[in-house]
C-alpha cells in the first residue's frame, strides 16, 4: 500500500433549501491523505494545528506536485457541474466530487 490522497471538492457555500452552490460562491478542497504504517513519516499535534512530515522521492515529489496543480485548474469546472445538477456531467445536490490519487501509481 503506497501513499494515497484525495481531493474532495464542494462548494464553499450552499443553500440549504435547494441544496445547490449559492451564486457567486467559489469551491474549497479538502486534501486527505493516507500514509502506510512503515513509511518514514512523523504527525504532531499542537492545540487545534496538525504538522506532518512526509518522505518522498523527487518523482513522488514531481506526481505529487502535478495533482495538485492539476486540480486547482479544475475548480471552475467542477463549481459548473454542482450548479448544472441536471447537465450532462452535473453533480447530484449535496454530492461533492471526490478525485483520488495514488503517488506510487501515478505516471506521468
Amino acid at each position: 500500500m503506497g501513499i494515497h490522497a484525495n481531493a474532495i471538492w464542494e462548494p464553499a457555500e450552499t443553500d440549504g433549501r435547494a441544496d445547490l452552490p449559492v451564486d457567486g460562491t467559489g469551491m474549497v478542497c479538502h486534501l486527505t491523505m493516507t500514509v502506510p504504517p512503515a513509511s518514514d513519516a512523523s504527525m504532531t499535534v499542537a492545540g487545534n494545528q496538525i504538522g506532518m512530515t512526509l518522505t518522498l522521492t523527487p518523482d513522488q515529489m514531481t506526481r505529487m506536485g502535478k495533482f495538485l496543480t492539476d486540480q486547482s485548474r479544475h475548480a471552475t469546472e467542477y463549481l459548473r457541474r454542482c450548479m448544472n445538477p441536471d447537465g450532462l456531467d452535473g453533480i447530484e445536490p449535496g454530492s461533492c466530487i471526490v478525485i483520488p490519487f495514488d503517488v506510487e501509481e501515478a505516471r506521468e
